[in-house]
């Protein structure tokens, strides 16, 4: 009968631990879910914030866009006022003609 009290006794602690660790399994379990339901709150509100920067970016865009453009032609408009300029200078002291006033 010891022998069968003693197999009772080990199967009952066995048992015990078995439950203490699915206790721990749990809430262990428990915490992650909870974090992952956190971060996956963050994420939306990131998300969702994300979304309502879009329409400025794209704005911003265009805009840088349309000032690269207006640089690039004012580049070109100065570089075609220089070259009149020297010309024009050019002319004006090779000219052997005097100047009437």
């Amino acid at each position: 009968m010891s022998a069968q009290n003693d197999d009772s006794k080990n199967l009952t602690d066995t048992l015990d631990e078995i439950l203490k660790l699915q206790e721990e399994l749990q809430t262990r379990i428990g915490s992650s879910n909870h974090n992952l339901e956190t971060n996956f709150e963050n994420i939306k509100d990131f998300v969702s914030r994300a979304h309502a920067y879009i329409p400025i970016l794209k704005q911003i865009s265009k805009d840088m866009i349309e000032i690269c453009e207006r640089t690039q032609a004012l580049k070109k408009r100065t570089r075609q006022l220089e070259s009149t300029d020297t010309t024009t200078t050019s002319s004006n002291t090779t000219s052997t003609t005097p100047e009437r006033q």
